[in-house]
This record gives C-alpha cells, sequence and structure tokens, in this order.
C-alpha cells in the first residue's frame, strides 16, 4: 500500500533567528543607501519661480523632491524584500516564511512614523 503513493517532500521550515538578523542587517544597509541617494536627489532641488509675466518656470529640479521620496521607497523595498532572499539563497539558509516578509514590512512602516514624526517636531513639515 505505501508503494502506491508518492513520496511525500520534506517540510522547510526557516531559521528564524537568522531571518530576523538578516533581515535588519539588510535593513540598515537599505536606509544608508537610501539617505545618501535622498540627500544627493535634495541636493538637486529647485523651488519653482515665475516669470514676469506670471508664467511657471518647470525646471528638473522641481521634481527632486518626489524624485528622493520615491527612490528612498524603492531602496527600502528592495533592502526588505529582495537583498534577505538573495544572502538566504547564497549561504543556503531558507528564511522563516511566517515572519520573514512581515518584519521587513513592519519595520519600514516603524521608520516611516519615526522620520514623519521626527520631521514634524523639528519643523521640516
Amino acid at each position: 500500500m505505501s508503494d502506491s503513493l508518492p513520496p511525500r517532500e520534506p517540510v522547510l521550515r526557516g531559521d528564524r533567528a537568522y531571518t530576523f538578523r538578516v533581515t535588519f542587517i539588510c535593513l540598515a544597509v537599505g536606509v544608508i543607501i537610501a539617505a545618501v541617494v535622498a540627500l544627493i536627489l535634495l541636493s538637486l532641488r529647485q523651488p519653482l519661480t515665475t516669470n514676469p509675466n506670471g508664467s511657471v518656470v518647470w525646471t528638473l529640479g522641481v521634481f527632486m523632491v518626489p524624485a528622493a521620496g520615491l527612490a528612498s521607497i524603492t531602496i527600502l523595498a528592495w533592502s526588505v524584500f529582495y537583498l534577505p532572499l538573495a544572502l538566504a539563497r547564497r549561504q543556503r539558509v531558507v528564511l522563516d516564511p511566517q515572519v520573514w516578509p512581515m518584519t521587513g514590512a513592519v519595520a519600514i512602516g516603524i521608520l516611516v512614523i519615526v522620520g514623519f514624526m521626527a520631521a514634524i517636531l523639528l519643523g521640516l513639515i
């Protein structure tokens, strides 16, 4: 009777401690890269100006604040959702599927909330 059943594949369980460690290390790397890219883009910003006749002068520099935000979000998402997988694959470790994506998403959410609160308290926004 057991000969007719196909062999069952083993259940893969991830390494939870490694998952937390690699997620937060990758997040730290992403925060550093995102900060550098955002500061470079923000240094290129220019305010909207008008001509004497009242028309707005559009330059590439007026789009640098949204570009910095978009680049930072993209880098942080890459660092939390792709980089840990690449490192785990390279080291042949299985990330714990119960904590891996959620841990990175919650950590990014906390960073965004803390960043906004700091910007409000410092009077930047």
